[in-house]
């Protein structure tokens, strides 16, 4: 990689001081890693994600735009017992994060709109799994 960046020429290799590297950690976790840079000045954006359980399959599909949800339809072949409209309804208009979603649907009787899909399982449909620290 080094030879492919420097075209030809020598690069100077640099080490950062433990200052430096706490002032990186800082910057990383006080800004980087916020709601507020990742989602609230973000272009719209589309997220959709499609995944099968035991209890069956739930595919979602999100409209973000600055971090909020303006759309949301929830498909799939599970057992409800209750239209999973009412679930799109409260999601729309929610700060897109695992914690807003989680407060939202843990409020709800889950296994009356998603049958056997458990929480952890819906919660993962909204988001990139590998995002998601279970609470």
């Amino acid at each position: 990689m080094k030879a492919s960046w420097s075209k030809g020429k020598d690069f100077e290799t640099i080490s950062l001081s433990e200052k430096e590297l706490k002032e990186i950690k800082s910057a990383e976790v006080g800004k980087y890693r916020t709601w507020e840079w990742t989602f609230s000045r973000s272009p719209k954006f589309t997220f959709k994600n499609k995944k099968r359980f035991t209890g069956g399959a739930i595919e979602v599909n999100l409209e973000i735009s600055e971090g909020i949800i303006k759309d949301c339809v929830i498909n799939g072949d599970f057992l409800a017992l209750i239209p999973v409209s009412e679930v799109e309804k409260l999601l729309i208009g929610m700060k897109y994060d695992v914690q807003s979603i989680r407060d939202a649907v843990n409020s709800l009787p889950v296994h009356m709109y998603f049958g056997d899909i458990s929480f952890d399982e819906i919660i993962g449909c909204f988001f990139d799994q590998r995002n998601i620290e279970s609470k």
